[in-house]
């Protein structure tokens, strides 16, 4: 950053991690002045003044979640920092591709913890940075979403005031979505009728708005499909909204503690019916983290993990970008890897209470196989599966169909839901969930290699990079002695 002219735009994988990367970056002095935070927490009007700050700025850092990925212009960018791997590679392209757009070329800097993580991400990334050189995505079928069609229904009898509308009328402005037909729609208006949500005519077939419907309008959640686990609380600054956070931060929060929030320190001035009040603070400390919610990482897709896979055995020194450092570690795995198995292997090896499968199969692949596999399963990652007893993986069914009934054991409604997913009627939020499953196009050549690989039993360790990971302190912030 000693350039006159230089922007950098840093990735974090969590909000939490967003503010701590740039409290760090903050105790700089020459960089105090020019390190924005961009996340989805803050109100859209500070996200917009971010925007248009860095993008006018000769100088400045900004750390970001996945909300700078896509479709917003913040200017030129002359390299992308990341801290920890994306869990696909989508959202790696999406990442990488804000970079340098001067030069036609993507300048991106790959960051991994000194930690037991430290190979295991190094890894990723290299596998990340050779399927985007390759143009290789995850290849999937178009998926047929139920998600936002109560919210339609629901909109349409809100822009009609609520009068009753006939059936056929809300199917005739619904025809944009070629899967869905006037019986559908009709149960569906029918489970939003019986939640309270609109009421069906005496005698005609016709639906009108309740008091729920415009209740829900009035808190402006007819217009956005968020989770149902959302609920939020306003951070303020006089009159000005800051932001957003999940309600259980009032169990926290208490006047005169102070906080981080939008790359500052604050002070809780006071908590009352509209919010959590702040006001800047001089403290060179916080009391609290705030916490933001959300699902967190739910490990690699089927995707990333069967190429980690792959390369774990064309991987060298001149194709990949790593450091001598970390290109030591990262061979000293990959050489004990090697000397056990080969890329048509299924490696395991022995555990306290069973054995430990390195499938990399990805993180739903591997829950279902863990259905498949009946009682006697441990545990399944992204990356292995722990049975107490061996397994036949020639048994494995070959399609995605004959292990759909063990995919929908796996749904339930969460907090993850949208508010209007859990209006749809069961079966229907079930196909939804079943979508990204049966439409998944790189399933088959997965299941095809478990079920014909040879089961090598390796010696514990082998994979050190998997059965090590976990186990080293992750520090939220970032200091110069742990890259």
């Amino acid at each position: 950053m000693d350039a006159p002219k230089r922007k950098l735009l840093f990735f974090a994988n969590s909000r939490r991690q967003c503010e701590a990367i740039s409290d760090q970056l903050q105790a700089e002095p020459s960089l105090r002045e020019i390190v924005f935070t961009h996340y989805s927490s803050l109100s859209p009007e500070l996200r917009e003044s971010t925007e248009q700050q860095f993008s006018a700025a000769n100088r400045a850092i900004c750390v970001a979640t996945s909300t700078l990925e896509m479709g917003i212009d913040i200017g030129d960018i002359d390299a992308v920092v990341l801290l920890e791997a994306p869990s696909g590679v989508e959202s790696f392209l999406q990442r990488i591709g804000r970079g340098n757009r001067r030069s036609h070329q993507t300048n991106a800097i790959c960051l991994t913890l000194k930690t037991n993580d430290c190979v295991r991400e190094a890894l990723i990334f290299a596998t990340l940075v050779h399927l985007a050189r390759a143009g290789r995505m995850p290849r999937a079928g178009a998926h047929q979403l139920y998600g936002a069609l109560g919210q339609q229904c629901l909109s349409i009898l809100q822009q009609r005031e609520g009068a009753f509308t006939r059936i056929q009328n809300v199917a005739d402005e619904l025809c944009a979505f070629p899967y869905v037909d006037r019986p559908v729609i009709e149960r569906v208006l029918a489970d939003l009728a019986a939640k309270g949500y609109c009421q069906r005519h005496g005698f005609k077939n016709q639906y009108g708005a309740t008091d729920a419907l415009w209740e829900m309008a009035d808190h402006n959640l007819l217009f956005g499909n968020f989770p149902r686990g959302s609920q939020t609380i306003d951070l303020l600054h006089g009159k000005r909204l800051l932001g957003t956070v999940p309600q259980y931060n009032l169990f926290r929060a208490r006047p005169g503690l102070t906080l981080r929030f939008a790359g500052r320190r604050w002070s809780v001035k006071r908590i009352d019916g509209r919010g959590i009040e702040l006001e800047p603070s001089k403290s060179q400390h916080h009391d609290i983290d705030l916490s933001y919610g959300g699902a967190g990482r739910d490990g690699l897709d089927m995707f990333l993990a069967q190429n980690l896979w792959l390369q774990l055995f064309s991987i060298s020194k001149e194709t990949c970008d790593m450091d001598s450092a970390t290109w030591t570690l990262v061979e000293e795995q990959i050489s004990a890897i090697r000397r056990a198995c080969n890329a048509s292997s299924l490696p395991c090896t022995p555990i306290p209470r069973g054995i430990r499968y390195y499938t990399f199969a990805g993180s739903l692949l591997n829950r279902v196989l863990a259905k498949w596999a009946g009682r006697s399963v441990i545990s399944a990652t992204d990356l292995t599966l722990e049975v107490e007893e061996p397994l036949d993986f020639r048994r494995l069914p070959m399609t995605t169909v004959e292990l759909l009934p063990h995919v929908q054991t796996l749904m339930a409604p969460s907090d993850a839901q949208t508010v209007f997913q859990q209006q749809l009627p069961l079966d229907l939020q079930e196909q939804e969930w079943t979508e990204s499953w049966m439409k998944n196009e790189e399933m088959p050549q997965v299941l095809r290699r478990l079920q014909t690989a040879g089961v090598v039993n390796v010696p514990y360790g082998t994979f050190n990079f998997i059965d090590s990971a976990g186990t080293g302190k992750r520090e939220g912030g970032l200091r110069a002695d742990s890259l």
